[in-house]
């Protein structure tokens, strides 16, 4: 066994309203303010959502040797109330759910932890 294989890859992935990456990453720097209170965030390159062009996604990404669950269930309750698990380790957020973030912005976001020994793809995490 490889210390990869005990080692969880994590990330939030959050869309917000915003003209351009300039113009949301003073929302990027909120949201890692509150991730740095329990992990360790990259933050990955602002993009513009191709789904939705007046929405920027902001990613970060970090990794735990151990207690996924703590770390993932504090971000939760630091970030805002409502969120859909979609199985113990991945929970969305949505702002139409009427309970903001804490962060006035955000629209959209997914919390998500998991093994990155079952990661497929050259240690992109997001994908």
């Amino acid at each position: 066994m490889t210390d990869t294989d005990k080692t969880w890859c994590c990330y939030l992935r959050c869309y917000v309203e915003a003209a351009s990456a300039e113009a949301a990453q003073p929302i990027a720097a909120q949201i890692c303010a509150i991730l740095e209170r329990f992990v360790t965030p990259t933050l990955k390159p602002i993009e513009r959502y191709w789904k939705i062009a007046e929405y920027q996604e902001v990613l970060f990404e970090w990794q735990l040797d151990d207690a996924p669950e703590s770390a993932h269930l504090a971000i939760r309750d630091a970030l805002g109330p409502q969120w859909h698990e979609q199985h113990e380790a991945d929970a969305i957020w949505d702002y139409r759910m009427y309970a903001p973030l804490v962060i006035s912005g955000v629209r959209w976001a997914q919390l998500e932890y998991f093994l990155c020994s079952a990661m497929v793809t050259n240690n992109d995490i997001s994908n």
